[in-house]
Order: C-alpha cells, then structure tokens, then sequence
C-alpha cells in the first residue's frame, strides 16, 4: 500500500491565493535597507518594536508576574521560529525518529502560520 500525501480542502483551495505578508516579509528578508551597504533596499515599517524603553518595562514586569521576564519576551519572536523551541525539536527528532542526517536547529522552522513556509 502507498502512502498517498493527504491536503485539505481547504489548503489546497489556498495555495492559489498569495499571502501578501509573506511576500512582503520575503522581499524585506531578500532585499533588506542599510544606509552603509543597501541605500536602494527595501525599508520594513511593517513592525514597530518599543526598546527605547525595554529596561523600564523589563523591571514593571518582573515586579508583577511571578517570574523574571527576559528582554527576549518583550519583543516580537523570529518569523521562523524561537531559537529555544527550534532547538529542543530538533533533539527531539534526533533521539525519537532516527533520521539518515542530523538535524540541526537550522533545519527546523518552528511556528503556527501559513508565512513560515517561505523560504
């Protein structure tokens, strides 16, 4: 017996519509600004992160909930997943599933949307 890939309908119906923030966030990563090196790159004003401010709110925060919050929390994770769980699913594929070739956390995109397959 063959093992046929199974879709849903749902995704299959769509793949043929574009995720313009996956395109967006694709052209950003591809052709990013720098006033040094890429003064023709693409400037992202698609995320605002506030790190003016990070150490106040780091302390206020570390006041109110029951555990030290690390600078880390305060700011938006990699569109590929964090670093920490990119990590221990790679172990964890390497110890339970027996793969030809390590994988290393780079191989590992870990996250809940569409924009996570781009490449």
């Amino acid at each position: 017996m063959l093992c046929q890939p199974m879709v849903s309908k749902r995704a299959k119906e769509d793949i043929h519509f574009p995720d313009d923030l996956a395109l967006y966030e694709q052209l950003v990563r591809l052709n990013p600004y720098d006033c040094q090196t890429n003064k023709d790159g693409i400037v992202d004003i698609g995320l605002a992160e506030n790190k003016i401010c990070e150490d106040l709110m780091q302390q206020k925060l570390t006041e109110l909930l029951p555990k030290n919050v690390t600078l880390d929390q305060l700011h938006y994770f990699k569109s590929y997943g964090v670093d920490s769980f990119r990590k221990a699913l790679s172990n964890f594929l390497n110890k339970f599933f027996n793969p030809l070739h390590e994988i290393r956390e780079d191989d590992v995109i870990g996250g809940c949307h569409r924009g996570n397959m781009c490449p």
